[in-house]
């Protein structure tokens, strides 16, 4: 997927992220502990045009829970 805008508002405890393949909006828990590499990541790919493979908590959820670059 490739990421389109990551917001982080202030006064909650996830960030949010919009792909440009989907019109859902998608929570990163700032409890992950790989929060901020991901961020990062999805931020990279963001400005570079760059397709990431995103595994989310379950096949039903909108929580990513890892972010790997596409290969």
């Amino acid at each position: 997927m490739s990421p389109a805008h990551i917001r982080e508002p202030g006064g909650i405890d996830y960030a949010e992220v919009i792909f440009l393949e989907s019109a859902r909006f998608f929570r990163l828990n700032k409890e992950n502990p790989e929060f901020d590499s991901i961020v990062a990541l999805l931020r990279d790919a963001s400005e570079k045009k760059l397709m990431l493979e995103i595994f989310f908590e379950s096949s039903a959820s909108n929580t990513i829970e890892e972010v790997k670059p596409v290969m």
